[in-house]
């Protein structure tokens, strides 16, 4: 998304685009020129990523047109209340600093792709994500994530996305989730036990990928259920060559 032309340039560009990249600029904090110089009913794309922002100005919600928002690489450690932005379909707050799911996220209802993969969260919120019933990409990866809430099975997402955590177990009501196709849960510390029977047997999903976890291939197709389980996945690959 980047260009090579200077930060004036790129603002008054913006509003004829609907594109605004700042990304790698070494800004602390998004400039009140975006505010002013650029047509907030025009803007679809914004990208701050690479930068060194530590908070989001309350204005960032008068754009209310955006569609995608970068704020990949920086220091956030909480977002403002985004709900205003209901058209907002992807965000991304790839390698920030949050400790916490924001709970504002959760008012942001048209949402279809959520990145919070390389923060420093601990743990998933009970109830939230199941609120975002477009959401349909979900990445978690590489937290510190110890546990999956029980009702995890409201989740509308078809990739859940939680390699490089700290998960032993995997909760059983995560075969409820209605549209779930591919599991992604590497380097955890998954066991022969932690692979509920019934994600196997009784659930949409149609790819685990599980490498880097104590559980062996040979383990995992001994689980009861991966017959129903292998005949989904050789569906789902039947599927992608036709």
């Amino acid at each position: 998304m980047g260009q090579g032309n200077t930060k004036t340039e790129r603002l008054v560009r913006a509003s004829k685009t609907g594109v605004l990249s700042l990304e790698n600029l070494k800004l602390k904090a998004i400039p009140q020129d975006v505010k002013t110089k650029v047509d907030a009913s025009r803007l679809r794309t914004f990208s701050v990523a690479g930068n060194s922002i530590e908070r989001l100005p309350d204005w960032i919600t008068t754009f209310v047109a955006l569609k995608t928002l970068d704020l990949e690489r920086n220091v956030l450690v909480d977002i403002p209340d985004l709900s205003a932005l209901a058209k907002l379909e992807t965000l991304n707050l790839r390698h920030n600093r949050l400790a916490t799911v924001p709970r504002s996220i959760f008012g942001l209802k048209s949402l279809k792709t959520l990145n919070l993969s390389a923060n420093r969260l601990a743990g998933v919120p009970p109830e939230g994500f199941g609120q975002l019933q477009k959401l349909r990409v979900l990445d978690l990866s590489d937290n510190r994530i110890q546990a999956l809430p029980v009702d995890c099975g409201t989740l509308g997402v078809e990739e859940l996305n939680l390699d490089g955590n700290q998960l032993s177990e995997l909760a059983p009501t995560l075969a409820d989730a209605p549209r779930l196709r591919v599991l992604r849960v590497e380097r955890n510390k998954l066991e022969m036990g932690a692979m509920p029977p019934r994600l196997l047997s009784d659930s949409t999903v149609n790819l685990i990928v599980f490498d880097g976890n104590p559980i062996t291939t040979r383990q995992f197709q001994s689980i009861e259920g991966y017959d129903l389980y292998e005949k989904r996945y050789t569906a789902s690959k039947k599927k992608m060559m036709t």
